[in-house]
């Protein structure tokens, strides 16, 4: 692990392999761990980047501005990509690198592709939307936030885990949603809410992938809730060089449900699409 200053605050960062860079952006309420079995498989070849965002995980906590209508703590999606690349910055990397993010971990990397787009060569969109919360979604998410101080955190994830994971993945391997329930438990409130904040009022990014010039992967698990296959599949047909991709009897968690199977697509679509980045 190393522990970078930027824009204010501290990240901690976990590195594996060498070659070209794939950062890895985790999802909402999770950390870097999530993604640990597909970068080690991808380690052989790429040099494997995987930050906790600002709040969570090892990352310092520090909220970046303020909600209008509240007046309580929010840290915007923006704000997110801003660090990483200032995080970029102070690991001293200037080459192009691969973007990959779960989630609100693909509204990041989108907000991230929207403001420094010369800093990439692929983008990867795992299990996300490029379009902004329907209004019941965010008042969810607004409510989330209130609820933080007030609400231990393990009925947050008795409430997530059965909406995130497959009905095999439930059924056949419990481990995966002990792990998922942990690391959600293991989270800052304060940044549960001001992330949660942040996604509520996240800005439509359709334009965004219009505009793409790098090869897009957009991928999705067959029985993922929050982003349904039909939802990506949208979304991939936007971009001008796009691949979508479905894993089966996957949720919302591909990288923990099917990390050889995720790492292979990474691989797979990285490789193939390196000659036109």
């Amino acid at each position: 692990m190393q522990t970078i200053s930027v824009n204010g605050t501290q990240l901690a960062i976990f590195e594996q392999g060498a070659g070209p860079i794939v950062l890895f952006i985790h999802g909402f309420p999770f950390d870097h761990t999530m993604y640990d079995q597909a970068a080690e498989a991808l380690s052989d070849s790429f040099r494997c980047l995987l930050p906790d965002l600002r709040g969570f995980g090892k990352s310092e906590y520090s909220a970046t501005s303020v909600d209008l209508e509240t007046g309580t703590p929010l840290i915007s999606m923006a704000d997110f990509a801003a660090d990483l690349a200032s995080l970029l910055a102070g690991l001293q990397i200037t080459e192009k690198i691969a973007l990959c993010g779960l989630s609100m971990g693909g509204y990041i990397a989108l907000e991230f592709a929207k403001r420094f787009p010369d800093q990439l060569s692929h983008l990867i969109l795992a299990d996300t939307k490029a379009t902004p919360d329907a209004p019941e979604a965010r008042q969810k998410r607004l409510d989330l936030a209130a609820s933080m101080g007030k609400t231990d955190l393990s009925g947050v994830a008795d409430a997530m885990v059965p909406i995130l994971l497959s009905q095999r993945s439930r059924r056949e391997r419990p481990e995966i949603g002990n792990f998922v329930r942990a690391m959600i438990m293991g989270q800052s409130p304060r940044a549960i809410a001001a992330a949660s904040r942040g996604m509520a009022v996240r800005s439509d990014m359709t334009e965004v992938l219009r505009q793409t010039r790098v090869p897009v992967l957009c991928l999705c698990g067959e029985e993922d809730k929050p982003s349904p296959p039909d939802v990506v599949k949208a979304m991939s047909e936007i971009p001008e060089c796009s691949r979508f991709e479905v894993l089966p009897d996957c949720g919302h968690m591909v990288p923990l449900e099917e990390p050889g199977a995720f790492a292979e697509l990474l691989r797979n679509f990285l490789h193939e699409t390196t000659s036109h980045s």
